[in-house]
């Protein structure tokens, strides 16, 4: 079979499995629920008008529309981290089995995506020049674009000329874009290659969000926590870091289940201790990551003002020396046990079938002096460890913010922490501190349920709740989709094939 067979056979095949199925406003939605996906499919080629944008968005089609203010109507391309380009799907119907979505269905749809990339997109892309009569001897973005317009029968179109702003920046000082403005003529000339390895995943990296009941977020969230596949890799000061989270969110489990016995803890029928141990460890984890949030808010901020004095040789040294100042450490909350649930625990302990009961254990076990407890207190410390700074990053970051203030750019520094809720002060705060101190805010929110707590993770991660008490929760990973495929059968979970 030639390319072009393989590519209209890989194009018959998602029109039938996805194409087929996307959501449409007024769809009986009785005994289904929505899936979308997030594909990182492309790399972005050193020199490129793209390199070293950091989430910035592309292109989009037009029809968009919302399922219960949950914006599903869109295929959206734009860039990840790691110079990669990734692209949203509009949302699909998944049949479902007492509210458990179908996750052969999902799994086979991932599978069709990814041979759809790979035939489109193939590591000798001149090959893919020769077969699919494309223009040009490299690809280009706006080669990508006519390409997934013409086989998904979708209108991608360009955003219009837009600033580089704070959230376009990568933490690392030595990767600063070499433009203030992205414009879609310059896009569509942006050079790509095939995916490489990006945080030990090698090729098309999946992510899917689903809408399902707080009960089968609980169930997921119980698989993702045995499901730990970071045990004996060698990581990075960043992967390091989720590394770190994982430590904490075991430890606390231990501890919170220690007195929880074995017929508790059946998956398929989890007490309601047992379920209330699961919601503390996972967003005390979560909470974790708030001061490394805000460093990083604060230095992607400072960066946009600070980019010509970062284009020096010795403010370039000095921020090499300074690496730690930059590592990239917020988004890994995402992480834990493979599951990003977006939203409040408390919107999720609401949809339980008895959030009271739940509620009561949470409080009990809450007031435990968990930061005490040693393992606990060692995980904790090595978090907090990540965000102290030594000398050469905490002068790096003094000269920083000196030259914001007296430098040819004045700024208002104190104005750049208050928009994080975070001053000065706390900024140059002992990073173990910095996390005990959140840690033991989210405890005693747990331990007296105060529902109005400020942040439990990512401020940007919660969604507006969903109807019939259903919520959004996102696989970060298709190892961890593989495990549910394999334990999740028939209504009924398998913990021996986790």
């Amino acid at each position: 079979m030639d390319g072009k067979q393989r590519r209209a056979e890989a194009v018959e095949n998602l029109k039938d499995v996805f194409v087929a199925n996307i959501y449409k406003p007024g769809a009986d939605k009785t005994g289904k629920t929505t899936v979308g996906f997030e594909f990182e499919f492309l790399q972005i080629c050193d020199g490129s008008f793209l390199k070293n944008l950091f989430h910035a968005d592309l292109a989009k089609t037009e029809d968009s529309y919302k399922l219960d203010n949950y914006a599903v109507g869109t295929y959206e391309l734009g860039t990840d981290y790691y110079d990669v380009i990734e692209m949203a799907t509009p949302a699909m119907l998944v049949n479902t089995t007492d509210g458990v979505p179908n996750w052969q269905t999902i799994a086979k749809t991932i599978e069709v995506w990814k041979e759809y990339f790979n035939v489109l997109f193939p590591k000798n892309y001149q090959m893919a020049i020769t077969q699919f009569h494309i223009t040009g001897n490299t690809l280009t973005f706006d080669n990508m674009v006519t390409a997934l317009n013409n086989d998904l029968q979708c209108q991608l179109i360009y955003l219009p000329e837009a600033d580089v702003e704070a959230k376009h920046m990568t933490l690392d000082p030595i990767q600063l874009p070499s433009r203030t403005k992205i414009t879609p003529d310059k896009i569509k000339l942006a050079v790509l290659s095939d995916l490489k390895e990006k945080n030990n995943v090698d090729g098309i990296a999946p992510q899917i969000n689903i809408q399902v009941s707080s009960t089968t977020a609980i169930k997921l969230l119980m698989l993702g926590t045995k499901h730990d596949d970071l045990k004996g890799q060698t990581f990075s000061d960043e992967v390091g870091y989720l590394k770190k989270l994982v430590n904490l969110h075991t430890e606390l489990l231990k501890t919170l289940t220690s007195d929880i016995g074995d017929d508790e803890k059946d998956i398929n029928n989890p007490s309601d201790k047992y379920i209330a141990a699961h919601i503390i460890a996972y967003y005390l984890t979560s909470v974790t990551g708030i001061p490394a949030e805000v460093r990083a808010k604060v230095r992607q901020e400072t960066k946009v003002i600070f980019t010509e004095q970062l284009r020096k040789p010795l403010v370039q040294k000095r921020a090499k020396i300074a690496r730690k100042c930059w590592t990239y450490t917020h988004s890994w909350v995402k992480d834990v046990a493979h599951l990003w649930i977006k939203c409040t625990p408390f919107t999720l302990i609401d949809g339980l079938e008895n959030p009271n009961n739940v509620v009561e254990q949470i409080k009990i076990l809450a007031a435990t002096d968990l930061s005490n407890d040693s393992h606990i207190k060692f995980a904790l410390e090595n978090i907090g460890a990540q965000l102290n700074y030594d000398e050469e990053n905490k002068n790096f970051i003094k000269n920083v913010l000196g030259e914001l203030t007296n430098g040819s750019k004045k700024v208002d520094r104190a104005a750049i922490y208050t928009a994080y809720d975070y001053n000065e002060e706390k900024y140059a705060e002992d990073g173990i501190v910095q996390t005990k101190t959140v840690f033991e805010n989210a405890k005693s929110a747990f331990e007296y349920y105060q529902t109005d707590y400020g942040q439990w993770a990512r401020k940007e991660t919660f969604l507006p709740d969903l109807s019939n008490k259903e919520l959004v929760v996102e696989i970060r990973d298709s190892c961890f989709l593989n495990t549910v495929n394999e334990a999740w059968k028939d209504g009924n979970i398998d913990c021996k094939k986790v």
